[in-house]
C-alpha cells in the first residue's frame, strides 16, 4: 500500500473474495484511509452487519454487490441465501447516523435481472444509498462457464441510454456509476496518437499470494509482471515485462484480420486483451463485445448527424 502511494497511486480498492474475512480486514483499511487519497472496500455484504460499527467508522467507500431485490435473480449469480443477509447489511450500514463511509450498490448486469434496473435505482433512492455502479456480465471470473447468460448488445445499448438519462433526470440525487458498458470507454477515449487506449498498466491488482498484475480486471498470466515478495512496484510497473506486453497489445490490430476489417476496427484496437483472452485464450482475438460497440458506434452517429440535421432547420 504504502509503495503505491508513493508512486503516485490514487485509489485503493479492497477486494476478495470477501476482504472482511480476512482476520486484519480492519486494520489494512484504516492503514489504506490513512495513506490514500480515495479507498473503496468491495464487498459481497454478507459480512456487514458483523461489522457495521467498523464500517460506519472508516472514511471509505463500502461497494455493495447486489444484483437484485429478488432472491431469484440475485442468487442466480451470487449462490442460495445470499440475498436477506446482503440486504439487512446494506438497510443497517445506511441507516447509520453520522457514517464516515459512503455506500454504493455494485450491480452486474445480464439477462435476467436487466428488468430489475429501475428497482435498484429506486431502492438505491428510497433508502438512502450514495451511490450506484453498474457493469455488464462478461466471460470472466466465476462467469467463465456462462451458468448466467450475458446481455445481448442491444440490450447493452438500451442500458446504457437508460442509465445515462436517469443520471440527467436525477441529478445530485443520486451518482450512477459506471454506465460505460463495455464499449464506448474504447471510442470515446479514442487515441490522438493513435494507440489503443488499453489500461495495462493505468491500474494494478496485488493477489493473497503477492502477484503483480498490470491490470485491475485480470487474473491471466499474460498480464502478470511481478510479486510484492521479490519485486517492487516500481519495477514490476515500468519494467521491460511490462513494456513487451504494451508492445504485444498496440499490434493487435494490425494483426487480427477480423478488426482491420471493421468499420471501428482502429478505434478500439479489438477491445480488451483481458477478455479476449479469458474468452478465446488467444491475445489476437476481438473481445466479444464487437457487436455492442458498431451497434453503439452506428446509433450515435446517427444521433450526431440527426442533431446536425436539426440544427440545419433551426437555422
Amino acid at each position: 500500500i504504502d509503495q503505491f502511494i508513493t508512486q503516485g497511486g490514487e485509489t485503493i480498492v479492497i477486494s476478495g473474495g470477501e476482504p472482511m474475512l480476512h482476520p486484519e480486514w480492519e486494520k489494512i483499511a484504516a492503514h489504506s484511509c490513512k495513506v490514500g487519497t480515495r479507498v473503496c472496500l468491495a464487498t459481497n455484504g454478507s459480512l456487514i452487519s458483523r461489522y457495521i460499527e467498523a464500517l460506519a467508522g472508516l472514511p471509505l467507500r463500502v461497494l455493495v454487490s447486489l444484483d437484485g431485490l429478488v432472491a431469484k435473480t440475485h442468487e442466480s449469480a451470487r449462490g442460495r441465501g445470499t440475498l436477506d443477509p446482503v440486504l439487512a447489511g446494506i438497510l443497517g450500514l445506511a441507516g447509520k447516523q453520522n457514517r464516515a463511509c459512503s455506500l454504493g450498490l455494485n450491480v452486474v448486469v445480464f439477462k435476467s435481472n436487466l428488468i430489475e434496473v429501475p428497482r435498484l435505482i429506486q431502492f438505491a433512492l428510497d433508502n438512502g444509498i450514495d451511490y450506484t455502479a453498474f457493469c455488464v456480465l462478461k466471460h470472466q471470473g466465476r462467469n467463465r462457464n456462462q451458468q448466467v447468460q450475458p446481455l445481448n448488445s442491444i440490450e447493452r445499448l438500451w442500458l446504457h441510454d437508460y442509465l445515462d438519462q436517469k443520471q440527467l433526470e436525477l441529478g445530485e440525487k443520486l451518482r450512477i456509476e459506471g454506465a460505460n458498458c463495455g464499449h464506448e470507454n474504447f471510442l470515446l477515449e479514442s487515441c490522438d496518437a493513435g494507440v489503443y487506449p488499453c489500461w495495462l498498466g493505468r491500474s494494478v491488482k496485488v493477489l493473497p499470494d503477492g502477484r503483480i498484475f498490470a491490470c485491475d480486471q485480470a487474473e491471466h498470466p499474460f498480464f502478470c509482471v511481478g510479486n510484492v515478495h521479490t519485486d517492487s512496484l516500481l519495477s514490476a510497473l515500468y519494467g521491460e515485462a511490462i513494456s513487451r506486453k504494451r508492445s504485444l497489445i498496440a499490434e493487435r490490430f494490425a494483426q487480427t484480420p477480423v478488426c482491420r476489417a471493421c468499420l471501428i476496427g482502429e478505434l478500439c484496437g479489438g477491445g480488451c486483451p483481458s477478455e479476449a483472452l479469458d474468452r478465446y485464450g488467444e491475445l489476437l482475438a476481438p473481445d466479444g463485445s464487437c457487436d455492442a460497440r458498431q451497434l453503439y458506434f452506428i446509433s450515435t452517429a446517427l444521433a450526431v448527424e440527426k442533431n446536425a440535421g436539426s440544427r440545419a432547420t433551426a437555422y
